[in-house]
């Protein structure tokens, strides 16, 4: 049941995103991949479906142990794709836009994915999984289960290869946390990622301790839970908010100011922060040699302040490519 109210939320999470595609919160994401963001946490989801099957052949085994960290793997390398360009971005590391688009960034993606298809396929190759029948004598009753078997070892090894991953991925969010709204997904992800190692803490040793009391019915139910519960967390965490703003409309983060609505943006005198229309002003007013001199009448506060500036934009044939620093 919990396996089909993940997949249902996130089949329903990609409906709404391509239907409000176009909507500023959710452009800002970066659709390629925040889809192949959801698409990992599906193929997690439905991989827990497998695990309800009582007689898993040989087949089953490997695609219970196989898709669980492929899925895994393809959604935080997207996250790790997106959160580093927004860190090169936003902390000045780079401006050349050929090593910012989507392709280029597909090599910061492909590394988790590429170590986990690695790792799975040495296994593959030295002791693969299988399935094996095991009788239970319990209270006068004898009981068989057919269960999966493969090296605990390897599979402690891939976890901790995801949780290097994810402490990585936290890194760099929180170094970016300073960049604007729109873009700034840190909160978002930290409490993914909370979401995401508190399950691992608390659901290996449980498991661990269920499969060595033969408790395999158990076993089944809380391995299904804590595969599904961490992509019904980071679903809600990473795109709840964005995609409920973009329903009603609503573009702005902090404000909460809807399509077509006018709200006064609070401008302090010689605080030096733009709202913002004082950044379309100011890019705007921007000049070929990178200089500009404009008068600019800005209303705010129910005062006229007229502000008389001369900024520099960050073009290639100004000497010192500063950005513009309106004088209030």
């Amino acid at each position: 049941a919990i396996a089909a109210i993940a997949v249902i939320l996130e089949i329903l999470t990609v409906f709404l995103y391509l239907c409000h595609r176009e909507h500023p919160l959710v452009k800002s994401i970066s659709q390629t991949y925040s889809l192949l963001t959801t698409f990992g946490f599906l193929l997690l989801s439905l991989s827990a479906i497998l695990i309800a099957e009582n007689k898993p052949n040989a087949s089953i085994c490997t695609a219970r142990l196989w898709l669980p960290p492929i899925g895994a793997s393809i959604s935080l390398g997207a996250l790790m794709a997106k959160t580093r360009r927004i860190y090169l971005i936003f902390n000045k590391i780079t401006k050349n836009r050929a090593l910012l688009t989507d392709w280029n960034m597909l090599k910061t993606a492909v590394i988790p994915l590429a170590i986990i298809l690695l790792m799975l396929t040495i296994h593959e190759a030295v002791k693969p999984a299988s399935s094996e029948a095991i009788i239970v004598d319990e209270d006068n009753t004898v009981t068989t289960y057919h269960v999966c078997e493969f090296d605990e070892d390897f599979f402690y090894s891939l976890i901790c290869v995801l949780g290097v991953v994810v402490l990585w991925l936290t890194k760099i969010a929180y170094d970016s946390r300073e960049a604007p709204d729109q873009f700034n997904e840190a909160k978002e992800l930290g409490m993914a990622a909370y979401t995401m190692v508190l399950s691992v803490i608390t659901g290996v040793p449980l498991l661990s301790w269920l499969h060595s009391k033969n408790e395999f019915d158990a076993w089944s139910v809380v391995t299904a839970m804590f595969m599904c519960m961490p992509c019904i967390g980071m679903m809600v965490f990473l795109f709840g908010e964005r995609l409920l703003y973009a329903c009603r409309g609503i573009e702005d983060l902090k404000t909460g100011r809807t399509v077509g609505k006018k709200s006064s943006e609070k401008h302090t005198v010689g605080s030096g922060k733009l709202g913002s229309s004082d950044h379309k002003l100011f890019s705007k007013a921007a000049s070929s040699d990178g200089s500009t001199n404009t008068k600019v009448r800005v209303k705010t506060l129910n005062h006229d302040y007229d502000h008389s500036h001369t900024s520099r934009t960050n073009n290639p044939s100004s000497p010192n490519g500063t950005s513009p620093v309106p004088r209030v």
